[in-house]
């Protein structure tokens, strides 16, 4: 940067984040680092740090991939998402003050990638290989993760004995500065309808038809998860983006018999449940199966059960009698948390429903027969309230 165009500096503006790189020669003069430019000149970190604070730049990031040693050396010495970009600058306002990193010794070049050790780190780890916090890499996580990255490099190529490979100083609170977004993109809230064998989709206040498709058969379920809207047939799970373009499809060879969405891990990642007959499938949004198991016997209905917020998601399935609760985390070993079963034996189950039927802020599964009897139970099977004759036994609990 030199000083004839250092007023980019303040272009950054109030709300935005000044991110200066080089990657060049670079020597210590006085105890301080310096790095060459382009025309041959060499200027000072400090001068650098000093010219953006002069034009009161709220926050900056300096990358420095260039020689900090005396003398010489064997190194190099001598995300397009408009939502994700507004939900990272809203963020970026709370934060202010400016950041350095640098190599801490010589800057090397990586002559399989033809890019510079430090430099590679540091776009890895925008790429989001670096730790992330809240689905966000950070100044403080880029800087760890570019420190263990050059230091394994340095190791395997030149010395196995180097401790830090890089240098860091600046200001505490710049640490927290967002600088990529790594969890699902912000998707349009939308609203879902099956019309016969019709999908539409709706803006989420349903004033507008966004678009429309016609698949092979009547729709029996629909439900969305991080942008991916799938409907289902009696054999199929169908899947679209949020724009209306085909995504994915599966099949079984059991019947499909029904779906719901949510938030199984508390990761800010939705997951689709599917119920095949007798077994529950746990799909991420691309249609990868991600847990299962066979139940043995065949379902009817499925939901997800979150007492609170606090509290962890539970997949609770129906069969004609008996209800299952399940831990998402350990559904592959095919064992409930508690399963019971309606008395008397005839007593069919038509529906589950997760209500707040007390209004008491926590939640609870709502069993309803063919019979329009109704049976309130709590996230550990404790009947809560009833109506009709119905009962509710418990055959295990974990």
């Amino acid at each position: 940067m030199s000083d004839g165009n250092s007023e980019r500096a303040v272009l950054a503006g109030r709300g935005g984040l000044l991110i200066v790189s080089f990657a060049s020669h670079g020597f210590l003069r006085d105890g301080i680092q310096h790095v060459v430019t382009a025309s041959g000149a060499a200027i000072s970190t400090a001068w650098i740090a000093d010219m953006i604070d002069e034009r009161s730049v709220p926050r900056s990031l300096i990358l420095i991939d260039a020689c900090k040693v005396r003398g010489v050396a064997k190194g190099r010495g001598a995300i397009d998402d408009r939502a994700e970009s507004v939900r990272l600058t809203k963020r970026m306002r709370h934060v202010h003050g400016q950041v350095l990193l640098s190599a801490a010794g010589p800057a090397y070049d990586d002559p399989v990638r033809r890019n510079g050790v430090f430099t590679e780190a540091v776009i890895d780890g925008l790429q989001c290989n670096a730790t992330t916090i809240r689905d966000d890499v950070t100044a403080q996580t880029l800087i760890t993760y570019v420190d263990q990255s050059v230091q394994a490099w340095i190791r395997k190529n030149v010395n196995p004995s180097i401790r830090s490979a890089t240098q860091i100083s600046g200001d505490t609170e710049a640490k927290d500065m967002p600088l990529a977004h790594c969890g699902p993109p912000a998707f349009v809230a939308t609203t879902a309808v099956a019309r016969g064998s019709n999908l539409l989709v709706y803006a989420e206040d349903r004033n507008k038809l966004l678009w429309e498709d016609e698949l092979e058969a009547p729709i029996t379920h629909v439900a969305q998860a991080d942008g991916t809207i799938v409907a289902t047939t009696q054999t199929k799970l169908i899947a679209f983006n949020s724009d209306g373009s085909s995504r994915w499809s599966i099949s079984e060879p059991a019947a499909l018999q029904a779906l719901t969405s949510g938030d199984l891990f508390r990761r800010h990642h939705h997951h689709f449940v599917a119920l095949w007959g007798s077994k529950v499938v746990i799909y991420d949004a691309d249609g990868n199966a991600v847990s299962s198991c066979d139940t043995g016997e065949p379902l009817r209905d499925v939901a997800i059960l979150r007492t609170t917020s606090h509290h962890a998601p539970r997949i609770v399935v129906a069969s004609a009698n008996r209800i299952l609760l399940f831990d998402p985390k350990k559904l592959a070993r095919g064992k409930p948390m508690w399963s019971a079963h309606l008395t008397p034996s005839s007593a069919t189950i038509r529906s589950l429903t997760v209500v707040d039927h007390d209004r008491d802020t926590r939640c609870e599964i709502e069993i309803a027969t063919t019979g329009d009897e109704v049976v309130y139970v709590d996230v550990k099977g404790h009947v809560i309230d009833k109506r009709g004759n119905v009962r509710l036994k418990l055959d295990s609990r974990r």
